[in-house]
């Protein structure tokens, strides 16, 4: 008799911890104090849109990065974390990849095309980026729109992104 009722509290707490952990911790957390922009774009290379394209933008002075990825017509919505939509405002180095893959990503590439395949995009775009922007203030702009027309020509390395 005490062995089944341990059993069936030791049960009921292991219950309640599983569904405690479920529920994730950004759900908890607060983020009133962080200036959240809605940023969004279109990326288009030659013209036509860029699909399963991920881009980053990543802080020039923090260690901060958002995150997006193209959808079939190249659009894309930025995401300040896994579960939070938004960029923060400041000056942003811009990386665009189609090889590249990640967890930021797993649940909505095809698999056949995360982190398989030749990236089709320019070093100028990714690993040596040349884009820039800045993302203002969500006091002098709540939503704002990253566009990126990209062109095919230039060198593109297939090794790994890590090396330089």
């Amino acid at each position: 008799m005490i062995r089944y009722f341990l059993f069936k509290i030791l049960f009921i707490l292991l219950f309640v911890l599983v569904v405690g952990c479920s529920q994730g911790h950004h759900s908890m957390i607060d983020y009133s104090d962080v200036d959240l922009v809605h940023g969004s774009g279109r990326i288009t290379l030659d013209g036509q849109p860029l699909p399963y394209a991920q881009i980053f933008f990543e802080d020039i002075e923090k260690a901060t990065t958002a995150f997006g990825l193209t959808d079939k017509n190249g659009r894309y919505v930025l995401m300040f974390n896994s579960a939070k939509e938004g960029v923060e405002a400041g000056n942003k180095r811009i990386q665009i990849w189609t090889a590249r893959g990640g967890v930021e990503f797993r649940d909505e590439i095809p698999k056949e095309n995360l982190g398989r395949g030749k990236e089709r995009i320019p070093d100028r775009y990714n690993r040596k980026t040349e884009l820039l922007c800045t993302v203002l203030s969500s006091k002098e702009k709540q939503t704002q729109i990253f566009d990126f027309e990209l062109e095919s020509k230039g060198q593109i390395s297939n090794g790994s992104i890590l090396a330089e």
